[in-house]
């Protein structure tokens, strides 16, 4: 069985192996985040990811555009870690 580690360590450890909050998406561990938000920025959300698949052909996950939303707005904030 598997040694229990307490939240802070874990955080410290996710820190350490992330190198940074703006690891590139390919390297970088994800969690699972739930959030609650207006319809309309879920359909705004859904008409991008659309927008995106008609100039490009390729289809863009949610995830990875809310990720790009939640970058943007540390960026805005200036935090860095």
């Amino acid at each position: 069985m598997p040694k229990r580690v307490s939240v802070g360590e874990r955080l410290a450890e996710d820190k350490k192996e992330a190198g940074g909050l703006f690891q590139s998406t390919k390297q970088a561990r994800r969690i699972k985040a739930t959030f609650y938000i207006k319809p309309e920025l879920a359909h705004g959300l859904e008409a991008i990811q659309f927008k995106l698949w008609q100039d490009t052909g390729k289809k863009r996950g949610k995830s990875a555009l809310v990720e790009e939303a939640l970058e943007l707005l540390i960026e805005k904030y200036g935090i860095t870690e």
